[in-house]
């Protein structure tokens, strides 16, 4: 078979990690595409994952090239170091997604990762993230300059919210057992 048919067959699998497994398993040829659906976007949510993922690029370097989505957790202060290690091993990302993280409440070199290390993303996604106020948020979107789409998210409990502003954002479930959501969101390509 001819190779752009290969990858074409591969490229419809790309959901499927079991049979993208199996196919970078049956031929050196067609690895590269296997690799490609993969290892296209990285989720680290816990130390865990964070420890393997550290692994994995130092045992298998190769892999580093095929990444181009970073999905980060609530990034604990802890990760700091490791965070500015992974834009070095990463040159590939072009777009960085960043869940539950407080922008007011986190170390120095947290922030010095987000505004000065990863500049050449072209998508930004930050949900249930907080931003102080406008001019912190202007200052990240100016330390991105290739930045082409940006999306804000954010999840509010209405347990946390008095009635009336529960009345006011038309939320009214006054017999249900679930705090129900109140999605706030910004999508725009700039």
């Amino acid at each position: 078979f001819p190779q752009e048919l290969v990858d074409n067959i591969i490229d419809h699998l790309h959901g499927d990690i079991i049979m993208l497994r199996a196919c970078a398993l049956t031929s050196r040829h067609w690895l590269p595409t296997a690799r490609y659906h993969i290892f296209h976007r990285i989720s680290i949510w816990t130390d865990i994952d964070l420890a393997r993922f550290l692994h994995l690029l130092h045992t298998a370097p190769h892999t580093a090239p095929y990444i181009s989505i970073l999905s980060l957790g609530e990034c604990p202060d802890t990760w700091a170091q490791h965070l500015l290690l992974l834009q070095q091993l990463l040159p590939n990302v072009n777009e960085l997604i960043v869940n539950n993280l407080d922008f007011f409440d986190t170390c120095d070199e947290m922030l010095d990762f987000f505004y000065n290390h990863f500049p050449w993303i072209k998508s930004l996604q930050l949900f249930g993230s907080f931003v102080g106020n406008a001019k912190d948020f202007v200052d990240l979107l100016h330390a991105k300059p290739n930045l082409e789409s940006i999306l804000l998210r954010t999840s509010i409990s209405t347990n946390s919210l008095t009635p009336q502003l529960r009345s006011r954002a038309g939320v009214h479930y006054p017999n249900s057992r679930r705090s129900p959501q109140i999605f706030h969101s910004l999508s725009t390509s700039i």
